[in-house]
């Protein structure tokens, strides 16, 4: 067994779900309560929030309960199914008596049940509300709730997305994907902490630095030049690398694969970067793949980790306007790697972000 660092933060995560908050979310096909085919990837309803109500039972308080919001979910756009282990003719009764503003789908052999990890056979059968973003990945889950605050958390959650998706006019902007919900707020906590971790430091001249060399475990390296000022922690714990890719596997590469058609991606090592306002952090201009022995790479991808520890520190992509990216904890930014970039200097505090090049 491996001794654990001292320096090594306690991690006790509840229970993982199959599916959880940032997880693309598989398309849902079904007959509804009329015998039609219906599906959650057509084209009507993407880019719009999405919630599937799983029903072990069809508990009539609950369907009433979100019956009674149906006029909220619709001018927030959302759309909403139940899903039902019943048969298309008894969903039908049950959706005729109740007059459902919304469908039910039947899924006897209880495979969207399996495939978004609920239980259909449970000894306590409460509904299950998966909330989906309008990009058809896991805002929220709400579990073990009664109905009508299940419905009426649904409704705030429906504000909060809303909120953060305000229509705006825009001219030249960068081609670049802003991702909320990679990281849970846990997992920034302890990715920042990870950083603070006392480990070997190295210089670097911002492309080659000794430890790579030297180290067969976690290091530091220090730039404190033309790239910049910054203190980055490079990951080569095994359990730690499984751990990230365990969360970004199935939520970053779907979103690349989907906005650049890009496929076939492998990563470089993890870095989780730290810029302190009194060391000067920033990150210089430059593109990431301008040298020969980075020119393969396609994609970088930052993930904010500690978003209101600091001030200043925004990402900028100059050649397509002045907007600064400053995002919330969890959220990645990802932009190709021949973009020109650079983080603004940290006025306050301290930035963390995690990072990694991709190449085909």
């Amino acid at each position: 067994m491996t001794a654990v660092s001292p320096n090594a933060p306690l991690l006790r995560r509840r229970p993982a779900r199959l599916l959880d908050a940032g997880d693309t979310a598989p398309v849902v096909h079904a007959p509804d309560h009329t015998g039609a085919h219906a599906s959650t990837g057509a084209d009507r309803l993407a880019g719009k929030p999405i919630l599937l109500l799983f029903c072990p039972v069809l508990d009539e308080p609950s369907l009433i309960a979100f019956r009674a919001c149906a006029a909220e979910l619709a001018a927030a756009q959302a759309a909403l199914f139940a899903i039902s282990r019943q048969g298309i003719e008894a969903n039908a009764a049950v959706h005729d008596r109740l007059s459902l503003p919304f469908a039910i789908l039947a899924d006897t052999r209880a495979d969207i049940f399996k495939g978004y990890g609920v239980d259909p056979f449970p000894v306590d059968p409460s509904i299950v509300l998966f909330m989906l973003d309008p990009g058809h990945r896991v805002a929220r889950v709400l579990e073990r709730m009664e109905p009508a605050a299940m419905a009426a958390e649904a409704l705030a959650e429906l504000r909060r997305l809303g909120a953060a998706r305000t229509a705006v006019r825009l001219q030249a902007h960068p081609p670049v994907l802003v991702l909320p919900r990679m990281l849970s707020l846990e997992d920034c906590a302890f990715l920042a902490a990870v950083w603070r971790r006392d480990v070997p430091e190295y210089p670097t001249d911002g492309f080659t630095n000794p430890g790579t060399k030297q180290e067969t475990g976690d290091f530091k390296v220090v730039h404190d030049g033309s790239y910049g000022r910054a203190v980055e922690y490079i990951v080569q714990d095994e359990a730690l690398q499984r751990f990230i890719d365990g969360r970004l596997r199935r939520r970053l590469l779907p979103e690349i694969r989907k906005a650049f058609q890009a496929t076939g991606l492998q990563r470089e090592g993890y870095r989780i970067a730290g810029y302190e306002a009194r060391a000067g952090g920033r990150l210089n201009p430059h593109r990431d793949n301008s040298t020969p022995t980075n020119a393969n790479r396609r994609f970088t991808m930052t993930i904010n980790l500690n978003a209101g520890d600091y001030a200043g520190g925004e990402l900028r992509f100059r050649e397509y306007g002045e907007q600064l990216y400053a995002v919330e904890c969890g959220t990645a930014i990802v932009w190709s790697a021949s973009l020109l970039h650079e983080v603004l200097p940290v006025t306050k505090g301290r930035r963390l972000v995690l990072g990694v090049h991709m190449f085909a």
